[in-house]
């Protein structure tokens, strides 16, 4: 239980005192199957593996304030039943110089999520923000990757291609509310190259494109406390934030020790945010 003591300002009486108590219970099943196939040539693979996992999530949260001349109490119920299918197809080909990574991921994600306010004496809780909503992801993605190495050289280039379509259904009767989502398909390039000047100094220069998806909880539309005076609700309508980096390193061993040096910048697009709201109750 988390009990938070508001007090007046000398200190003198106490003003309210709120407990806040949490009954939790989280169930995870996990299932993997792995297949493995080595060709004559040492260190040509092919993998192929499956992953399911189930998550559930059953929590209660009970709510209780306590005044001077009276109280209030009340209570909100979630269940969470996430299911995910992850399947990948990868194939490892050496070269004469180097060699050659490339295969196929594909992620099916569904967690449909049920939401129940239940007011008790002198309740402020809103019935009505509850609900049903249900997160829907899929991800099918390829890439393919060629590294080389010689004496003097490193280099590592790659693409990786992924479909992304996010749905995320809201009850129709949700009072604020209302289903998004979105989708799109882009490529994600890196690169990396580093020269060898000797073997105690090496000068290296990267460059990659990521994306930073909201997760389930960032837009999940249902208010939750965080604390006493903080309430965390998600918003549907964020995006993906995409981000190019480019970082220049170098590498110097000296008496024993290693020192690297980096050079890094980032150029952020589509900039992914998340907002606490702050309340002051007012009686």
């Amino acid at each position: 239980m988390v009990t938070n003591l508001f007090l007046i300002a000398d200190f003198s009486q106490r003003n309210r005192l709120w407990q806040f108590l949490e009954d939790e219970l989280k169930t995870t099943i996990m299932a993997t199957a792995n297949y493995q196939h080595k060709f004559k040539e040492a260190g040509h693979l092919l993998n192929i593996g499956f992953n399911y996992t189930f998550h559930r999530e059953d929590e209660k949260i009970f709510l209780r304030q306590l005044f001077a001349n009276f109280y209030r109490n009340g209570c909100f119920k979630l269940l969470s039943d996430e299911q995910v299918y992850d399947f990948n197809f990868d194939y490892i080909k050496p070269l004469k110089y180097g060699r050659l990574e490339t295969g196929l991921k594909l992620r099916n994600r569904n967690i449909p999520t049920n939401m129940q306010f239940i007011p008790g004496v002198n309740s402020v809780l809103d019935v009505n923000a509850g609900g049903w909503a249900t997160y829907k992801e899929l991800i099918p993605a390829v890439y393919g990757n060629y590294i080389f190495e010689n004496k003097k050289w490193e280099a590592e280039l790659g693409l990786r291609v992924e479909y992304v379509k996010i749905q995320y259904d809201v009850n129709p009767n949700h009072i604020v509310y209302k289903s998004d989502g979105y989708n799109y398909t882009q490529p994600f390039p890196n690169l990396r190259l580093a020269y060898k000047i000797n073997d105690n100094n090496k000068l290296s220069i990267f460059y990659n494109r990521r994306v930073d998806r909201p997760n389930e909880v960032d837009i999940r539309i249902f208010p939750k406390y965080d604390d006493a005076e903080i309430i965390k609700v998600g918003n549907p309508a964020l995006r993906p934030q995409f981000t190019n980096s480019i970082e220049l390193g170098y590498k110097t061993c000296w008496k024993k020790e290693v020192y690297i040096m980096l050079f890094i910048t980032d150029l952020r697009m589509e900039r992914l945010q998340e907002f606490l709201v702050l309340f002051q109750e007012v009686i």
